[in-house]
């Protein structure tokens, strides 16, 4: 795992860090956006199951 580049207390970040905390970004934002797609995924998935079953909905309503 990476972690960013953190700015000194009194300082500040190079030009080249701060291009490689953006490129983490990038690819961090991409696999949550993967993440999120397989769990609303699931939930689909779990609700179709639901639907199939000899369960009476209504009676949760």
């Amino acid at each position: 795992m990476t972690t960013p580049h953190k700015r000194a207390k009194n300082g500040e970040l190079t030009e080249n860090q701060i291009e490689e905390n953006k490129a983490l970004s990038s690819n961090r934002i991409f696999v949550e956006h993967l993440i999120r797609i397989v769990k609303v995924f699931k939930v689909v998935q779990e609700r179709r199951d639901f639907a199939y079953t000899k369960i009476d909905i209504n009676r949760f309503y």
